[in-house]
Protein backbone atom coordinates (compact mmCIF):
# COMPACT_ATOMS: atom_id res chain seq x y z
CA UNK A 1 0.00 0.00 0.00
CA UNK A 2 1.60 3.47 -0.82
CA UNK A 3 -0.08 6.80 0.20
CA UNK A 4 -2.85 6.72 -2.38
CA UNK A 5 -4.30 3.60 -1.02
CA UNK A 6 -4.67 4.52 2.75
CA UNK A 7 -7.97 4.74 3.90
CA UNK A 8 -9.67 8.18 4.91
CA UNK A 9 -11.00 6.81 7.97
CA UNK A 10 -9.70 9.04 10.70
CA UNK A 11 -8.32 12.11 8.52
CA UNK A 12 -10.50 14.62 10.86
CA UNK A 13 -8.58 13.37 14.09
CA UNK A 14 -5.06 13.44 12.76
CA UNK A 15 -5.61 17.00 11.40
CA UNK A 16 -7.24 18.39 15.27
CA UNK A 17 -4.27 16.44 16.71
CA UNK A 18 -1.78 18.06 14.50
CA UNK A 19 -3.53 21.57 14.81
CA UNK A 20 -3.48 21.25 18.16
CA UNK A 21 -0.65 21.42 20.76
CA UNK A 22 -0.27 18.64 22.93
CA UNK A 23 -1.06 20.42 26.24
CA UNK A 24 -4.93 19.64 27.52
CA UNK A 25 -7.20 21.97 28.59
CA UNK A 26 -8.09 25.10 27.71
CA UNK A 27 -4.44 26.32 27.40
CA UNK A 28 -3.81 23.77 24.64
CA UNK A 29 -6.29 25.53 22.33
CA UNK A 30 -4.78 29.08 23.22
CA UNK A 31 -7.14 30.29 26.25
CA UNK A 32 -4.72 31.14 28.37
CA UNK A 33 -5.41 33.06 32.46
CA UNK A 34 -3.76 36.59 30.65
CA UNK A 35 -6.11 35.78 27.23
CA UNK A 36 -9.17 35.33 29.56
CA UNK A 37 -8.15 38.53 31.61
CA UNK A 38 -7.51 40.12 28.33
CA UNK A 39 -10.72 39.10 27.23
CA UNK A 40 -12.64 40.63 30.50
CA UNK A 41 -10.50 43.96 30.03
CA UNK A 42 -11.76 44.10 26.88
CA UNK A 43 -15.50 43.63 27.21
CA UNK A 44 -15.18 45.97 30.15
CA UNK A 45 -13.36 48.49 27.94
CA UNK A 46 -16.51 48.24 25.75
CA UNK A 47 -19.65 48.25 28.32
CA UNK A 48 -17.34 51.94 29.75
CA UNK A 49 -17.85 53.14 26.33
CA UNK A 50 -21.28 52.16 25.64
CA UNK A 51 -22.36 53.99 29.07
CA UNK A 52 -20.01 56.58 28.45
CA UNK A 53 -21.97 57.09 25.23
CA UNK A 54 -25.29 56.23 26.37
CA UNK A 55 -26.10 53.56 24.81
CA UNK A 56 -26.19 50.64 27.54
CA UNK A 57 -29.83 51.74 28.52
CA UNK A 58 -30.95 51.11 25.23
CA UNK A 59 -30.45 47.71 26.22
CA UNK A 60 -32.63 47.04 29.15
CA UNK A 61 -36.28 47.13 27.45
CA UNK A 62 -34.83 44.10 25.47
CA UNK A 63 -33.72 42.70 28.21
CA UNK A 64 -36.90 43.23 30.15
CA UNK A 65 -38.63 41.76 26.87
CA UNK A 66 -36.66 38.82 27.14
CA UNK A 67 -37.95 38.27 30.48
CA UNK A 68 -41.41 38.53 29.63
CA UNK A 69 -40.57 35.74 26.51
CA UNK A 70 -39.01 33.43 28.66
CA UNK A 71 -42.23 33.45 30.70
CA UNK A 72 -44.31 32.65 27.62
CA UNK A 73 -41.48 30.31 26.58
CA UNK A 74 -41.42 28.16 29.55
CA UNK A 75 -43.33 24.90 29.76
CA UNK A 76 -45.13 24.85 32.61
CA UNK A 77 -46.75 28.09 34.11
CA UNK A 78 -43.90 29.40 36.76
CA UNK A 79 -44.28 30.55 40.48
CA UNK A 80 -45.34 33.74 41.07
CA UNK A 81 -42.52 34.99 43.46
CA UNK A 82 -40.21 32.56 40.46
CA UNK A 83 -38.84 35.76 38.93
CA UNK A 84 -39.28 38.12 41.74
CA UNK A 85 -36.80 36.69 44.79
CA UNK A 86 -33.89 36.76 41.63
CA UNK A 87 -34.63 39.98 40.54
CA UNK A 88 -34.60 41.67 43.73
CA UNK A 89 -31.06 39.05 44.46
CA UNK A 90 -29.50 40.44 41.26
CA UNK A 91 -30.31 43.77 41.71
CA UNK A 92 -28.55 43.69 45.28
CA UNK A 93 -25.57 42.37 43.83
CA UNK A 94 -25.18 45.03 41.15
CA UNK A 95 -25.47 47.73 43.57
CA UNK A 96 -22.72 45.88 45.33
CA UNK A 97 -20.91 45.43 42.30
CA UNK A 98 -20.66 49.28 41.03
CA UNK A 99 -16.98 49.29 40.91
CA UNK A 100 -16.54 46.59 38.43
CA UNK A 101 -18.15 48.01 35.32
CA UNK A 102 -18.59 44.12 33.21
CA UNK A 103 -19.84 42.65 36.54
CA UNK A 104 -22.51 45.80 37.23
CA UNK A 105 -24.04 46.09 33.79
CA UNK A 106 -23.86 42.26 33.26
CA UNK A 107 -25.74 41.65 36.61
CA UNK A 108 -28.23 44.94 35.18
CA UNK A 109 -29.27 43.17 32.46
CA UNK A 110 -29.49 40.02 34.23
CA UNK A 111 -31.55 41.99 36.90
CA UNK A 112 -33.75 43.22 33.77
CA UNK A 113 -34.72 39.41 32.25
CA UNK A 114 -35.43 38.41 35.82
CA UNK A 115 -38.04 41.68 36.13
CA UNK A 116 -39.32 41.17 33.22
CA UNK A 117 -40.01 37.52 34.18
CA UNK A 118 -41.29 38.65 37.19
CA UNK A 119 -43.47 41.19 36.13
CA UNK A 120 -45.09 38.75 33.23
CA UNK A 121 -46.09 36.29 35.87
CA UNK A 122 -47.79 38.65 38.03
CA UNK A 123 -49.58 40.27 35.31
CA UNK A 124 -51.09 37.07 33.68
Amino acid sequence: MDDGDVPRRGARARAVAIAVPRRAGLRGIGWSGEALGGLAGGLAGALAREVEDRRFFLFLPIAFATGIALYFGAPQEPLPYAGLLPALVLAGLAMLARERPLAFHSLVLLAAIAAGFAVASLQV
